[in-house]
Formats: structure tokens, C-alpha cells, sequence
């Protein structure tokens, strides 16, 4: 996980600073500004790791199969899934993974972007920088809850055609995924299946990793 995650993290939060600074002659509202630029970010990043996030996947549901004697490393897994199913079979489901992660982080980024100026009001500070710890935390913490609430059941969409082995998808595009899963398996138990053990990872973890973002961008750049 840490392979992916980290070039992952490293690409969506420069791109959104690049994105913010290309754009800011382009789109004077601040709020709009947040959401665009998140949105644009998610992307990038999705695009640029998506066969480490898919690799990851199936390793996931190797180890939990017990069926299975040997269990691949990430360079063998690498090599069977190109050997046996070829290069487009990394990007399996990228699609709904872009609309779901653009939007994640769109809402993301915006939610964090707005709690904070809401911080600078309410406490009279002058600039981001004058933020706490505390501050930013929570802003991140929220923002991380929001986007996740909203943006769930595409993850359980992309997991699916990460996961899924053989030459016809089973889904024919995010809308027809949705709505299959919502009719065949139920909102709460399909769509929202693990929402609650999410939240208990992706909360602190957007809290943490936004926080220490700007700390460091900040005070050690």
C-alpha cells in the first residue's frame, strides 16, 4: 500500500498547488478555484499510479484467498497481469476511477480550503501560515469525511473492476455500476458496504497528510 500511496499523495497535493497557481489569473472566485483545481488533481494522480493501485487490488484478493499456495510479490503480479491480460488490463475500470477521484477531491480540497478561511475570520489571523495544527487538522478531518460520505460507492465500483478477471467488464460505465449494484445488492449493503470502517482510516489519515503537507510547504520551503 505504502508503494502506491506515496507517489500517489506526492502527485495529487503538487499538482494542486501547480493547478491553483496556473489558474488564479483564470478563476477569481477562491471556493470555485479550490474545487477545479481538486478536481483537476485527483486525476493526475489516478492516471499517473493507477497500475500500482491495481496491482495492489489483486494482491489483496490473493492473500484472502486461501485456494491460492503461492502468493504473487508486486513484481511477479506485475509481470502476470501483462504476460496473461496485457497493458490495458492495468487500467481496468481508470475511467470511473477518475470520476470518482476527481470529484473526491475536489470536494476535498474545497471543504479543507473553506474551514480554513472560515478559521481566519473567526480568529481575525492574517494568513494560512498563522493556522494551528489543531486548526488545519480539523479542517482536513472534515474535509476527508464530507468527500468520502459523498464519493463512497465509487470506490466500491472501482474495486470491482480492479478486481474483476476476463474480457467482458461487468459493468458498462459508472452510472450502469451504480445503479446494478444499488438494484442487485441494496444502497446500505452494496454501495455503502464498509463505510463505517473507512471512515475510521481515511478521517485521520486526510488530517494528517493535509496538515503535515502545508506545515512543511510552509515552514521548511
Amino acid at each position: 500500500a505504502v508503494v502506491r500511496v506515496v507517489p500517489y499523495l506526492s502527485v495529487q497535493l503538487a499538482s494542486n498547488d501547480e493547478y491553483k497557481a496556473i489558474l488564479q489569473h483564470y478563476i477569481k472566485d477562491k471556493g470555485l478555484r479550490s474545487a477545479v483545481c481538486g478536481g483537476l488533481a485527483g486525476p493526475t494522480s489516478i492516471v499517473m499510479t493507477y497500475p500500482l493501485d491495481t496491482v495492489r487490488a489483486r494482491l489483496a484478493v490473493q492473500l484472502n484467498d486461501s485456494a491460492v499456495a503461492k502468493k504473487d510479490t508486486i513484481r511477479s503480479m506485475f509481470r502476470k497481469i501483462y504476460v496473461e491480460e496485457g497493458v490495458r488490463a492495468f487500467y481496468r475500470g481508470c475511467y470511473m476511477s477518475c470520476v470518482g477521484g476527481g470529484s473526491y477531491s475536489a470536494i476535498k480540497f474545497s471543504t479543507y480550503d473553506y474551514l480554513k478561511s472560515l478559521y481566519l475570520k473567526a480568529f481575525n489571523l492574517k494568513s494560512d501560515k498563522d493556522l494551528t495544527i489543531m486548526q488545519r487538522a480539523v479542517s482536513g478531518a472534515a474535509g476527508g469525511f464530507v468527500a468520502q460520505t459523498l464519493i463512497y460507492p465509487t470506490d466500491v465500483l472501482r474495486r470491482r473492476m480492479q478486481t474483476f478477471k476476463g474480457e467482458t467488464p461487468p459493468y458498462r460505465g459508472v452510472i450502469h455500476g451504480l445503479t446494478t449494484i444499488a438494484r442487485t445488492e441494496g444502497i446500505r449493503t452494496g454501495l455503502f458496504r464498509g463505510l463505517s470502517l473507512n471512515y475510521m482510516k481515511t478521517v485521520p489519515n486526510v488530517a494528517i497528510y493535509l496538515s503535515l503537507y502545508d506545515i512543511f510547504k510552509y515552514y521548511l520551503l
